[in-house]
């Protein structure tokens, strides 16, 4: 039963390395360039030699350079808002591709000069942090809790393109005080003076535990913090 076991697994090593071995090339095939790039480039590094891996590395790369580039330039001529963010997404691809071929000899003897976008991704992504800059503005002007909170959420996204956009830290700050709900905890009642610090007691607990909560947009105060807050 155990030779049987250690058999199997054998077998299954074997496929799994056979199936490996030929996936790039199935994958440029079947039009999927990108995983085609991926494993040969794999393949490189540990077989240099590797004539079908260097095959597949040099149309692998073409291909999918060219689909993507027509995919930018596809998006810059449309009218979608969020245009930029999926051209920043195409161009870090790129670069990813750039790099990994810049960190593999074997691929640089077929791919030499590899492409990098480096000023192209740098206005891709002004230009997406402006659209949802503006967007964000845009929503604190409604006066609006949830627009607020929405317009937050864009500036979060804004600056995760360009982390010094604009005032984006002066608009986050706007964003999150005009988007949170203010909860005030009444005091409970108390009729007994024996029962004052018990009660004290309990309420500061529910207090901490409300504020553990960390809402992202909502505050618990005491009747004595709004008055300080007021």
């Amino acid at each position: 039963m155990n030779t049987k076991f250690y058999l199997n697994v054998v077998g299954l090593v074997f496929i799994s390395l056979m199936v490996y071995s030929c996936t790039g090339n199935k994958k440029l095939q079947k039009g999927d360039y990108e995983t085609a790039l991926e494993r040969s480039i794999t393949k490189l590094k540990k077989s240099p030699d590797n004539a079908k891996a260097l095959k597949t590395l040099n149309q692998a790369y073409n291909l999918e350079v060219k689909i993507r580039m027509e995919e930018v330039y596809r998006f810059k001529n449309g009218t979608d808002i969020y245009k930029w963010e999926k051209i920043v997404s195409h161009y870090k691809k790129l670069n990813s591709f750039y790099d990994d071929i810049q960190r593999c000899p074997a691929c640089l003897k077929v791919i030499p000069d590899p492409n990098r976008y480096v000023t192209d991704l740098d206005d891709a992504l002004n230009r997406a942090a402006n659209v949802r800059y503006d967007i964000g503005v845009n929503l604190l002007t409604t006066n609006s809790l949830q627009d607020a909170q929405e317009a937050f959420r864009n500036f979060l996204i804004a600056k995760s393109y360009v982390n010094s956009y604009k005032d984006i830290d002066q608009q986050l700050k706007l964003a999150k005080e005009a988007g949170t709900l203010r909860v005030v905890m009444e005091h409970i009642p108390m009729y007994s003076r024996s029962m004052q610090l018990s009660t004290l007691f309990f309420e500061n607990q529910i207090h901490e535990y409300l504020t553990s909560l960390n809402y992202e947009f909502v505050r618990f105060y005491t009747p004595e913090q709004v008055r300080t807050y007021m």
